[in-house]
């Protein structure tokens, strides 16, 4: 009787804002970001797109080579080992050879489709940044959402024991019968296999947030949320103070969702650089058939050895400006042309698939969580119905006109309704900051 007024008493306990449990949850968030592999990844990427692109642009810049070379003459037989010794034939030379690509064609198809492939990480980087809060939110709640319904059965199985020593010492004193008997026992025995798929349920939400938000479990452990005990009051305030939806809900309803414009989708942001930067790519195709020209100079000397040759007063020097032309190639330039349009048109088609695929799904998101706020708030009024029949079963149960099982059932159905409200409200808070995070809004705004 007791347990029971003990439980009655954190039902009815208000959950209200908790700063404290917001603060911590804001802290494991900063840490998880730092720690994210997703968004290292993302982030080595993109860094090694920015040194990609200054590579590509350095290809377009003169540059200066230094050659030496020694020279030998070998027509004497190598059994007299002439040619370790030097005749006048022989002679050592160095060379300063600068090349200078004024235009050639591969060398700016790769400087441009360095930069969009650097924009293209960017926008990816900038997405996966943005994106990890709702996937951290998300991968929390459904640990957080496991743990509540491993609280909730570990709560039931005290009582199920209780009620499981009630009944047996009532069956000794035959004021119960065989049947009761083994219905207090067979409930306590699905309530044990219930817990031990639980935790087991548990561990694997738990270890799923950790491989996602990169935390270690002593970095887990050093924060509050490893300090939740098995009482599902606490479980409770947590999942209702960091899944708020009372401010959630009016920032949705503010976006307008009739044909939203994707200017500031991450989503459609990288389907726009990705179709840029594969047009780019193509341009490759044809790089070959365009003129080039370069500019060429070297000076070069030589002497009998190295410090001689460069001693030397008078250097020659050779200059040169080079213009090739692709005259003949069998019909390649053409058929190279061709490919390229005909996969530059493949391409684009592709995109604009894609782009309707994702407004597609943008507008089904925003669809579901019409739905699902709906079906909350039946779901609420489902919680209060199932409350109401609880608590008339207690009440019932004091005044002796059900027993200690009835009111154990009342209890599971209770509570098997509040963990649907739970996992609706984790859900819909999760797909709101998805689809805030799909068109491109700002939820802090």
């Amino acid at each position: 009787m007791k347990k029971i007024t003990i439980i009655l008493t954190l039902l009815f306990w208000n959950i209200g804002y908790s700063s404290e449990q917001l603060e911590t949850f804001e802290l494991l968030r900063n840490l998880a970001l730092e720690k994210s592999p997703n968004i290292q990844i993302a982030h080595d990427q993109y860094q090694s797109k920015k040194f990609r692109e200054y590579t590509a642009f350095a290809h377009w810049l003169p540059r200066l080579d230094l050659a030496l070379s020694e020279h030998r003459d070998k027509n004497s037989p190598l059994n007299k080992l002439s040619f370790l010794t030097k005749s006048k034939e022989d002679y050592t030379a160095w060379q300063l050879n600068l090349n200078f690509p004024i235009y050639k064609r591969s060398i700016q198809n790769q400087f441009v489709l360095a930069i969009h492939e650097k924009r293209l990480y960017k926008t990816k980087y900038d997405a996966v940044t943005k994106q990890f809060n709702y996937q951290f939110a998300n991968l929390l709640g459904e640990f957080l959402y496991q743990k509540y319904k491993t609280s909730v059965i570990v709560n039931s199985l005290q009582l199920a024991e209780t009620n499981l020593n009630e009944v047996t010492l009532s069956f000794q004193l035959k004021k119960k019968n065989k049947i009761d008997l083994l219905n207090a026992q067979a409930y306590l025995t699905s309530l044990e296999s219930k817990k031990v798929l639980c935790e087991q349920e548990e561990k694997e939400k738990f270890h799923n947030f950790l491989e996602f938000s990169g935390l270690s479990e002593e970095d887990f452990n050093q924060t509050r949320f490893a300090k939740i005990s098995l009482n599902f009051s606490e479980v409770e305030k947590l999942i209702t103070t960091i899944f708020d939806l009372h401010e959630l809900i009016p920032k949705f309803q503010k976006i307008d969702k009739s044909e939203k414009n994707l200017a500031n989708s991450p989503l459609y942001l990288t389907k726009l650089s990705e179709k840029n930067y594969e047009l780019e790519n193509l341009k490759q195709l044809t790089s070959s058939e365009w003129p080039e020209i370069s500019f060429q100079a070297s000076v070069l000397n030589q002497d009998d050895n190295l410090k001689k040759a460069i001693d030397r007063d008078k250097n020659e020097q050779r200059y040169a400006l080079i213009l090739t032309i692709p005259l003949f190639n069998f019909g390649s330039g053409v058929s190279s042309t061709l490919d390229q349009v005909k996969s530059a048109n493949a391409t684009i088609k592709q995109k604009e698939l894609e782009i309707k695929e994702l407004q597609n799904g943008i507008n089904n998101d925003a669809n579901r969580i019409e739905a699902l706020y709906a079906a909350l708030k039946s779901q609420e009024v489902n919680v209060n119905q199932q409350n109401e029949i609880w608590t008339l079963n207690t009440e019932s149960y004091h005044l002796g006109r059900a027993n200690m099982l009835d009111l154990l059932k009342a209890q599971d159905d209770f509570y098997n309704s509040k963990l649907s409200k739970f996992k609706m409200v984790i859900e819909l808070s999760t797909l709101i900051e998805k689809y805030v995070w799909e068109v491109g809004e700002n939820i802090n705004d």
